[in-house]
């Protein structure tokens, strides 16, 4: 529990109470972080032709993103606070951050193999990875999401007319 100076208390609590523990201190890192990173984003896309609604420029959607990111982090930052510090949690635990590093080595293992065994093969092999190791999916669950997912979206982005990688066998 927080005290105020004005009852006795020999030591100051205000970093404390500012911070907390836990998941709170974690929002409120995460959120200063994003917050700065929007006002990069934003400085660094007006730099570019902005253009007009009708016609809109280079700059146009970076800066309307980074808008959106600003009024989020606001948003967690302020959740952040508004949190009693008693109540949080310690936060990311070590089993936490492996799945985090295990998924982030399973999108730079996807970003080397993308070109060599294409999209659909790549894609479908990320997704049954992450739903196995990151989460344990029942294996039926987890060959329907990753197919359906994998063949989804390569239907959308040839609509769309993207160019996608066949990889060495052509799928």
């Amino acid at each position: 529990m927080v005290r105020s100076c004005a009852e006795g208390s020999s030591h100051s609590t205000i970093a404390f109470a500012l911070i907390g523990t836990g998941m709170r201190k974690t929002d409120l890192i995460a959120g200063y972080i994003l917050l700065a990173f929007a006002m990069v984003v934003a400085e660094e896309s007006l730099r570019l032709p902005f253009g007009t609604m009708q016609k809109p420029g280079i700059a146009f959607l970076p800066f309307l993103l980074s808008v959106l990111l600003a009024f989020l982090s606001v948003a967690l930052i302020a959740q952040a606070r508004g949190r009693r510090a008693s109540g949080d949690g310690r936060g990311f635990q070590l089993g936490h951050w492996k799945k985090v590093v295990a998924s982030l080595l399973a999108l730079f293992t996807f970003g080397l193999a993308f070109e060599w065994l294409g999209y659909v093969i790549s894609t479908f092999l990320l997704v049954i990875f992450l739903m196995r190791s990151v989460e344990q999916v029942r294996w039926r669950q987890v060959l329907i999401v990753a197919a359906s997912s994998s063949l989804l979206t390569f239907f959308v982005f040839s609509l769309l007319g993207t160019p996608l990688p066949t990889g060495f066998l052509g799928v």
